[in-house]
């Protein structure tokens, strides 16, 4: 008796049916990481949890690889760190009497320390997500909202949350290009604007007789003082009569990975 093998051959319409949606989670996932901006908030719910998982692969490869990491790239580290060192000695030193003052003067007016701040990891940071933001693991599910400000290290000001999605956040960067932001620069509290200009970097205009110096700090005005960048270089125009001061972020974008979140509602009190 003769028995038909049962056939191994896959429905045409069905291997169409797989080869698309390939395609398409294959663009998708190429799309986020090569033009996040592009991706729309739908991308970013979606994607959120995969980069979550993707960060902590990345720490798993990166601790690998630093295990064989070269003598000569150590020592390259080494000697870039102490050419910043003495730069973020001072800022470290003045943003200490910056706070210890601060603390000071709340504990004389009774006013209330820095409202509740929430802890986030930092998912993405240029190039991988759009210039001059970030995007953090918290979100409206956490609390977070439109306009809360952004602190790093030391309570340095990062920016502000600029788009909310249900597990993650779009931060904006105080050197987002052309984005103002009302400063106080050097020992005088001088008023100033500063615009930014991407990359951690931002600019600002002061009249020649207003005395700044390179490495001058650059703060946030209000009763929770922070610094936002430091004065880096001075350039006098033609008339004479205007300094353009360069001003660069005492962080590198790189080297985020935590952050908190305060909320705005709370900064607001404080300010009362």
């Amino acid at each position: 008796m003769t028995y038909l093998r049962p056939s191994n051959r896959i429905d045409p319409s069905k291997k169409r049916a797989r080869r698309l949606v390939i395609v398409l989670v294959l663009f998708a996932i190429v799309t986020s990481f090569v033009f996040p901006s592009a991706i729309g908030r739908t991308l970013y719910i979606v994607f959120s949890p995969v980069w979550k998982v993707e960060i902590g692969t990345a720490s798993w490869f990166l601790s690998k690889a630093k295990l064989v990491q070269s003598k000569a790239d150590l020592i390259a580290e080494n000697e870039l760190m102490k050419k910043d060192f003495a730069l973020y000695q001072v800022t470290s030193l003045e943003l200490s009497q910056v706070q210890e003052e601060n603390l000071v003067l709340k504990e004389m007016l009774g006013r209330p320390k820095k409202g509740s701040s929430i802890l986030a990891a930092v998912l993405r940071r240029p190039p991988l997500s759009p210039y001059d933001t970030l995007i953090i693991d918290v979100g409206a599910d956490s609390g977070i909202r439109v306009g809360d400000t952004v602190v790093g290290q030391d309570s340095l000001t990062l920016g502000t949350i600029r788009e909310v999605f249900p597990s993650s956040a779009l931060v904006e960067l105080l050197s987002y290009p052309d984005r103002e932001t009302e400063v106080l620069v050097g020992t005088k509290n001088v008023p100033a604007k500063s615009v930014g200009l991407g990359g951690g970097n931002f600019k600002m205009e002061l009249p020649v007789e207003v005395a700044v110096a390179v490495g001058d700090s650059v703060r946030m005005p209000g009763i929770n003082s922070t610094i936002m960048g430091l004065v880096g270089d001075i350039k006098i125009d033609k008339s004479g009569s205007v300094a353009s001061i360069l001003l660069k972020a005492p962080y590198n974008i790189n080297d985020l990975s935590l952050i908190e979140v305060v909320s705005s509602s709370d900064e607001k009190k404080n300010v009362r």
